[in-house]
């Protein structure tokens, strides 16, 4: 039998279905018990994978991913030979079992023999040379390896991805079993980004990578010479001899932090093939697989996180032109890899809210670990945790997230704790996330959120390798440390989604729209609406493909608050006057810097392990607002200028908050001041769509959960019932989760 699997709208947002069942949002990975498909991986030995499926069959689970990895297309029976002992696996041990192929492209040894023109080459025209042989993979670290651009390894691993399909659906209890497939682009997830020392060389400067950027090049200024000239400032310039920008033109800023187009258009050029090359390749992968299967499968990737795109990842940064691809139904990341402790937050890299706009589903890898992983592990993962019964309830936390954003997951314990799968302690946990899941499928589950954060995607490409802290202040770490603890649900999405035609919210926060042309200036002008609010972080607009190119001029006509430039640069620590009490704020308190502490991150490992704040991004060029109407509410602590100032514009209210962290409390006062509901006060993270609501608690102690109305509620672990009520008080451990059911609730 040839299942239909496909991502369709229900209840409000895309879900799986498979034969017209809808597939509850908590899947398993498993690595099979065949040690050589486990890939070598150095961790503490993994559990009986007989023991693991069995359990998970027995909690209800049907929707499993089996990690493979590719290297040379010559080797494709291999790959399938391991696939197929993997997933008769599985249906040995859960009948009636669907599978995904986790698919890892990787490098393989003879590709720079047969395609010296597209092995990946260095600045320093080196083309081996890298750190590590990844882990054993590839017989030495000097060996080439493939440049991302190549096109002979992007169709060879199409070919191979063809034929891994065909030999599946020869195979009538294969086909039977396998739903969709699931890329992980390379073993570095789209870049070397960990296997070359970063400090003497850079990527990306191989034959095939020039011939893209020269392609990518006539194709963006329209086969027009005398465009590119312009674009590029230089008379000699012809699509037949551009150059690969060097490393003082990818590594310093012509504006400060940014790249000012005026100056450093090669280089934004440069930036945007590189993740171009990515959607284009992962684009072709996923039309050939679903081409093959008879678009019966879903396919889906890693890919699109909000990291920067050049030295951390070298491909990540076009999600945009990719949400609306016939090929890719699905995205994934893994959670962030810090604040997973009991009492943090936990959140995804990803604009959920705009990939379901597209009609996309988002899948996150729930990799938490229990107190019986390898203790390595978990402090890798910033997991401290040595309190069994806190187990359970940060698995609650990532089940309640990931409900209720609407989001798919599944479970993976890499370091092969025993808890997952034992009767007596976490499986019965596992089992009811399973029956939750499938109530969820008869309720309204869309987005309550009154705010939304916007990213834009163009911005990214302004940014230099050497400023990528900035990037992550601005997108990252807000949503770590600060937007989870506002007490009301935010929305994530792309800016564009945002000014043509989306989703409409009472509040909207500007993270990085750093780079606007006309026409984005417009859409956004059209956001100022009376009763809404709109907050600008540092530096919104300051980017125009327009004269002027850069300047505080750009960022007055974004934000529509008068600006200015002053000496810098200057840390983006604000002090609070007595103007902010009137939004309940504090006068003398200091906001604008990520103060949290943090848990997991290279930082944690190399300090012992003691929680420390992210590293905050000083701020160059330094704006000033210098606007008669406006209202200040903080300063610079180094200069004594105006930094967070409200402006009122026919009935908007329009503020300017010139620094990188938009610190939870002043956001909840102006949420508060705009009317929307707060479910909570007291920095507790919490859970809320339209058919669910619930907080996970930071410390010891009483916590209000307030409802929008009075409603019934059913706690969906325990089974307790409360009676209608506007607000609960809830007395919890640091770390505890509780999610309730509305059993009065709003229309989808």
């Amino acid at each position: 039998m040839k299942h239909k699997s496909e991502i369709r709208r229900h209840g409000g947002l895309p879900a799986l279905f498979i034969d017209g069942e809808m597939i509850p949002p908590m899947a398993y990975q498993f690595m099979s018990s065949d040690p050589d498909i486990t890939n070598n991986i150095p961790l503490p030995p993994f559990m009986p994978t007989d023991v693991q499926l069995k359990a998970m069959g027995s909690a209800g689970v049907k929707l499993y991913f089996i990690r493979m990895e590719m290297y040379d297309p010559e080797d494709i029976r291999q790959v399938f030979d391991k696939l197929a002992f993997s997933l008769r696996q599985l249906r040995r041990c859960v009948p009636g079992a669907w599978a995904m192929p986790w698919l890892i492209i990787c490098p393989y040894e003879d590709f720079a023999r047969k395609y010296p023109g597209d092995a990946q080459q260095f600045d320093d025209g080196s083309i081996g040379g890298y750190s590590s042989n990844l882990k054993g993979r590839i017989r030495s670290a000097e060996i080439p390896r493939h440049t991302h651009a190549s096109l002979a390894w992007r169709h060879e691993t199409a070919g191979a991805l063809r034929e891994l399909v065909r030999m599946i659906e020869a195979e009538e209890d294969l086909d039977d079993t396998v739903v969709g497939y699931f890329f992980f682009p390379l073993q570095h997830e789209a870049c070397y980004f960990g296997d070359f020392d970063h400090a003497r060389k850079l990527d990306g400067y191989s034959p095939a990578m020039k011939l893209a950027f020269r392609n990518y090049l006539a194709e963006k200024y329209a086969g027009r010479e005398s465009l590119l000239r312009k674009a590029w400032h230089d008379e000699s310039v012809t699509f037949a001899s551009a150059e690969i920008p060097g490393r003082a033109l990818r590594e310093d800023g012509s504006a400060g932090l940014f790249w000012d187009g005026a100056k450093s258009q090669r280089v934004i050029d440069f930036a945007e093939i590189r993740s171009r090359v990515w959607r284009d390749t992962l684009e072709y992968f996923a039309r050939a697989v679903k081409e093959e299967s008879g678009g019966r499968a879903v396919v889906g990737s890693f890919w699109g996180y909000l990291i920067h795109n050049d030295v951390l990842w070298g491909g990540q940064s076009y999600f945009r032109q990719m949400m609306d691809s016939p090929f890719l139904d699905f995205w994934a990341s893994p959670f962030t890899y810090v604040n997973k402790n009991p009492g943090m937050s936990v959140t995804v890299r990803f604009l959920t809210r705009s990939l379901q706009v597209h009609g996309k589903l988002f899948f996150a890898e729930c990799d938490t670990t229990t107190t019986t992983s390898d203790e390595g592990q978990r402090r890798r993962q910033g997991m401290v945790i040595d309190d069994p019964a806190l187990d359970a309830e940060v698995l609650k936390r990532e089940f309640a997230y990931t409900l209720t954003e609407g989001m798919n997951g599944w479970w993976i314990d890499w370091p092969s704790g025993t808890a997952q799968y034992d009767e007596e302690k976490l499986l019965p946990l596992m089992r009811r996330m399973q029956e939750i899941g499938r109530e969820s499928a008869e309720k309204p589950m869309g987005s309550v959120a009154r705010a939304a954060a916007l990213v834009e995607q163009d911005s990214l490409f302004c940014v230099p390798n050497t400023h990528s802290r900035l990037t992550s202040c601005a997108i990252e770490w807000p949503r770590i440390e600060e937007v989870p603890y506002l007490g009301t649900p935010v929305d994530h999405l792309e800016l564009r989604d945002v000014l043509r035609g989306g989703p409409e919210y009472d509040l909207y926060l500007f993270l990085n729209a750093y780079r606007a042309d006309a026409r984005t200036r417009r859409d956004a002008e059209s956001l100022r609406r009376k009763g809404r609010t709109l907050v600008f972080m540092y530096a919104q607009g300051y980017l125009s493909p327009d004269d002027p190119t850069a300047s505080a001029q750009n960022v007055s006509a974004f934000t529509g608050i008068r600006m200015r430039e002053a000496p810098g640069p200057l840390r983006g620590r604000i002090v609070l006057n007595e103007n902010a009490a009137l939004l309940g704020l504090t006068p003398g308190d200091e906001v604008g810097e990520f103060d949290r502490p943090v848990c997991g991150g290279m930082g944690f490992y190399t300090n012992g392990g003691k929680p420390t704040p992210p590293p905050n991004q000083p701020l160059d060029p330094v704006l000033i607002p210098d606007d008669p109407d406006m209202t200040v509410l903080g300063v610079y602590r180094e200069n004594g200028l105006p930094a967070l100032v409200t402006k009122e514009k026919d009935g908007c209210l329009l503020v300017y908050f010139g620094a990188l962290a938009p610190t939870a409390r002043v956001l909840r006062a102006l949420c508060r001041r705009q009317g929307i509901h707060l479910y909570n006060e007291q920095d507790a993270f919490v859970f809320a769509n339209k058919s669910y609501v619930g907080l996970h608690a930071p410390a010891d102690g009483r916590f209000t959960l307030a409802l929008p109305e009075k409603r019934a509620l059913r706690e969906v672990f325990s089974g307790e019932r409360l009676p209608p009520s506007e607000r609960i008080v809830l007395t919890l451990r640091k770390g505890e989760t509780r999610l309730y059911e509305q059993l009065v609730t709003a229309q989808p």
